[in-house]
Formats: C-alpha cells, structure tokens, sequence
C-alpha cells in the first residue's frame, strides 16, 4: 500500500495560514493607538484639573501676608487753621491739604507752570 497525499485547497496551505496570523489588519492597529493616545490625553487633562484646583484651594486657605512697614496715618484735620497747625501743605495738584511727608512741591510746580491757572471764590464766575 502506498500513500498518497490528499489535495489541499489554495486557502488551507500552510504558507496562507502562517501569512494570516503574522499579518494584522493595518487599520485595527491604528485604532489602538488612537485609543491609546487619548486615554493619555484625558489623563493629562483631569490631572491637571486636579493639580489646578488643590493649588487654588491652597492660595485661598494661605494667610494674607502682612507687611512690616509701618503703617502711616496723618491728620491734617478739618479745617484751614487745623491743617496749619499741623503742619500740613496745600497741594494745588489735588485741591486738599496733605502732610508733609507727602507733599510733593516739584510736581505742584510743574502742574502750575503747565498752564495759565485761574481761580475764582465767584460761583458763577464759571458761567460766564
């Protein structure tokens, strides 16, 4: 008895089933990397949401921070003979009286020489 070999289909040779399973559809690959990408992508997004919030809530829960200047505080009272008396200076610039510490002459100086100022105590000086 001798042997003899059955036919094969074109499909069921070896070499078609070996080609099958190393080959991947090109596509089905592409798609996992997209997946891929933006599952990274939202990861980036929420923990940076994350990190954003607990950093706000810290800056809010910090105490204000305090300055070791002295605090400066001058009266220059509420009327003309007040602010005299106290030392103070009217400044043109601002129309009020203000200490001395603050005023500041050369400022007033060139706000003056600016123009051709003129006052009136007339109200309806302005009228006319």
């Amino acid at each position: 008895m001798s042997y003899v070999s059955v036919p094969k289909e074109e499909h069921d040779s070896p070499d078609a089933e070996q080609l099958a399973i190393k080959t991947r559809d090109p596509s089905g690959r592409l798609c996992d990397i997209n997946i891929v990408l933006a599952l990274v992508a939202v990861s980036l997004c929420f923990g940076m949401g994350v990190f954003m919030f607990f950093d706000l809530a810290y800056d809010q829960m910090k105490p204000a921070e305090t300055t070791s200047a002295p605090q400066f505080q001058f009266n220059c009272g509420s009327s003309t003979s007040e602010a005299r008396a106290a030392g103070c200076r009217f400044d043109s610039t601002t129309f009020t009286w203000v200490p001395p510490a603050c005023f500041g002459e050369p400022l007033m100086e060139e706000f003056l020489g600016s123009k051709n100022w003129t006052w009136s105590l007339d109200e309806l000086e302005y009228s006319r």
